[in-house]
C-alpha cells in the first residue's frame, strides 16, 4: 500500500482544523497533536507530576486537574518557562503520536497529523510532507476576537509563534485560506493526488 503521513500546521486561527476536516473527509485518518497534548498532562500521567513540581499547584482546579489556561498564564511570554514546559511535554507527545501513527496505518493510505507547533516540537521528522495553512493576519485577529481575545492579546499570541512565512518556507505545500471555504477542497485534493500518486 502506498501510505503517506502528512502534517498540517500553521499559525493560530488560520483555519488548521477546517483544513484538517477536509482532508479527513477525503479519507485521511486524523491524529490531533493538541488532543494528545491535553491527554499527556492529565492527572496521573508522568508529565502531570513533572509540571506540578516545576510550576506549583496554583494551576490546578478543584479536582486536581491542570487548568491549561492557568498554565498558559504562568509560562506565556517567559522563554525559560516555555522551554521547561516543552521539555516535559514534548517527549510524551511524540511517543503518543508515534503510537497513533502505527494504529492509524492499519488499512489507511493517508494519515493526517494536525500539529500547530509542528516545527517548534520538531515533529516534522515523523511525517512525509508538511502543509502550512495560511490566512491573512487580519483574519487571524478577527477569529481570535470572536473567541473573546482583545486585539492586544490576539496580536501577542500571533507574534509569540513562529512567523507564518517561516513555516511556509519549511513546508512542502501551502493551503491558502484567504477566500471562500469552497476554495480549500481543490487545494487539498491536489496535495493528496501528488502525495499518493493518484492519476
Amino acid at each position: 500500500m502506498n501510505r503517506k503521513v502528512i502534517a498540517i500546521t500553521g499559525g493560530i486561527a488560520t483555519g488548521k482544523s477546517t483544513v484538517t476536516g477536509i482532508f479527513e473527509k477525503l479519507g485521511g485518518f486524523v491524529i490531533s497533536a493538541d488532543e494528545i497534548a491535553h491527554e499527556v498532562i492529565r492527572k496521573g500521567k508522568p508529565a502531570y507530576r513533572k509540571i506540578i513540581k516545576a510550576f506549583g499547584r496554583s494551576i490546578l482546579d478543584g479536582h486536581g486537574e491542570i487548568i491549561r489556561r492557568e498554565l498558559g498564564k504562568v509560562v506565556f511570554g517567559r522563554a525559560s518557562r516555555v522551554k521547561k514546559l516543552n521539555g516535559i511535554t514534548h517527549p510524551e507527545i511524540i511517543r503518543h503520536i508515534k503510537q497513533e501513527i502505527k494504529k492509524g496505518a492499519r488499512g489507511k493510505k493517508l494519515i493526517i497529523l494536525e500539529a500547530p507547533l509542528l516545527f517548534e516540537a520538531k515533529l516534522e521528522k515523523l511525517v512525509g510532507a508538511v502543509v502550512t495553512v495560511y490566512a491573512y493576519r487580519s483574519s487571524q485577529i478577527k477569529r481570535l476576537a470572536a473567541k473573546g481575545y482583545s486585539r492586544e492579546d490576539a496580536v501577542a499570541r500571533i507574534e509569540a509563534q513562529m512567523p507564518l512565512p517561516e513555516k511556509m518556507l519549511r513546508s512542502d505545500y501551502v493551503v491558502f485560506n484567504t477566500g471562500a471555504r469552497k476554495n480549500l477542497l481543490p487545494q487539498a485534493r491536489t496535495i493528496i493526488n501528488k502525495e499518493l500518486k493518484i492519476v
